[in-house]
């Protein structure tokens, strides 16, 4: 819905999913992709998309800019950096908690006389035909704002157990493919999972012995193609748990080649935890 003419806050239009100043055209930030680089900073790609012509001209004579507000609330952190249309921008891990904010505008670079364009909603047009004097970084567009979520969760809030007709009974497979790491176990297998998951005290020992089967050959395979996957959330999260590790400097090189040894770091020793339970087991008996 439009804005009320009354309630425009600004004397000249702006591009913005609640202005309607520009009716037939667009203005957002997509395909966002966080990376931990280094365990010390948060890089974060993207692309603009624009679909106004009067706008794309203005940046391409120089008269304006494509800029993006970086904000962390947890943290108070705010940053306003000019960028291209298909960008990156860095960000401290040290100055942000839990979530990110990337909110996409474009701010005028100079003086601007007679802006007026026929993309203009028609009030615009019809109440200054010859444009209006927009000042020196003044806003033009305001895009969606992007929330990117980085709060250290733990691996297991990217791995889903998913009931697969496909497979058969004992057998599981991996997918790394998607944002999150599925394992695909036959329907049966997943409903005697569950049910070991439900009991878990009664039955320690077989849900520690199932337990690195199938988390741990997940999480080393995930390891052994996390250079094939580094835009995804479950790569991301890898990276955070191998920096709770202390691994958070490992070369990318050696990863592949040591994942089965990082991913029981990364776990928590998951035979330990095996030993463990068998042995109370025993002694209970």
């Amino acid at each position: 819905m439009a804005t009320l003419w009354h309630h425009r806050t600004l004397p000249y239009p702006l591009l913005s999913s609640w202005t309607g100043d520009y009716p037939a055209c667009e203005f957002g930030l997509y395909g966002t992709q966080a990376i931990l680089r280094n365990g010390a900073f948060i890089d974060v790609g993207f692309s603009i998309q624009l679909t106004s012509e009067y706008l794309v001209d203005l940046m391409d004579r120089g008269h304006a800019d494509y800029v993006v507000e970086v904000s962390c609330p947890k943290t108070f952190l705010r940053h306003t950096l000019r960028v291209s249309q298909a960008d990156r921008v860095e960000v401290r891990a040290d100055d942000c908690a839990e979530e990110l904010f990337l909110t996409p505008q474009i701010v005028s670079s100079k003086r601007l006389e007679n802006f007026i364009s026929e993309e203009h909603a028609p009030e615009w047009r019809e109440h200054r035909p010859a444009g209006f004097s927009v000042p020196e970084a003044s806003m033009l567009a305001v895009g969606n704002v992007v929330r990117i979520t980085i709060e250290d969760a733990g691996i297991n809030s990217v791995i889903d157990l998913v009931a697969n007709s496909q497979v058969d009974d004992g057998i599981f497979q991996i997918e790394l493919d998607g944002e999150r790491i599925k394992i695909h176990v036959a329907p049966n297998d997943k409903e005697r999972i569950e049910s070991l998951r439900k009991h878990r005290v009664r039955n320690e020992t077989g849900f520690s012995g199932l337990y690195p089967s199938l988390y741990l050959s997940a999480v080393s395979e995930a390891l052994r193609q996390l250079n094939d996957h580094q835009n995804t959330r479950w790569a991301f999260a890898l990276r955070l748990a191998l920096e709770r590790c202390g691994l958070g400097g490992v070369s990318s090189d050696l990863i592949p080649e040591r994942s089965l040894v990082y991913a029981q770091h990364i776990l928590e020793q998951p035979m330990s935890g095996f030993l463990v339970a068998a042995t109370s087991r025993e002694e209970e008996e």
